[in-house]
């Protein structure tokens, strides 16, 4: 059985050094935690932490519970995530840590939980983002402009090691 851990891990590493692995995909928007009535927060200064980070307030919601992974199916670190301002895109991150509460964090951002990314990239341009609705949602479905538009940026800055020879 060791022997199988060792080659699954060995077949993972080399998918990864050949950076071939597909990424979960997902966006956020953090700038009004208690809704739409609530009071705005400037999501920017999030990013701009020591440790950046991304944050969601806790209720009974599909969006809460993939924030914390709790069905194993939510937001997972590794995956990449666009941070963004209703269509504003901020950022391109990658998820780099657990859910986690921090009092100091709350007081300041209004968000009851936090999660620690790795900024890959702010938005430079002057597009907009084409799905606004929802606070986290999963990109799942590859032929959707908000999914392009992710996947184009990410392997952007991510070209493959060994890229398809050209026809």
């Amino acid at each position: 059985m060791e022997k199988n851990i060792e080659e699954k891990n060995i077949t993972e590493n080399n998918i990864e050094e050949n950076n071939i692995i597909e990424k979960n995909y997902w966006h956020i928007q953090m700038h009004l935690p208690d809704g739409q009535d609530g009071q705005s927060i400037d999501s920017i200064k999030m990013l701009d932490q020591a440790k950046p980070i991304i944050g969601m307030v806790e209720w009974d919601n599909v969006q809460f519970r993939n924030f914390k992974d709790e069905t194993g199916t939510g937001l997972k670190v590794g995956d990449i995530i666009l941070v963004r301002e209703v269509q504003m895109i901020l950022a391109l991150c990658e998820v780099t840590g657990e859910s986690f509460r921090d009092v100091t964090l709350e007081r300041k951002y209004k968000h009851t939980h936090y999660r620690e990314i790795k900024i890959l990239d702010r938005y430079q341009g002057f597009e907009i983002f084409p799905q606004p609705q929802g606070i986290l949602s999963k990109l799942s479905t590859h032929k959707t402009k908000a999914y392009k538009f992710v996947d184009k940026w990410y392997k952007k800055l991510n070209p493959p090691l060994n890229p398809p020879a050209e026809k």
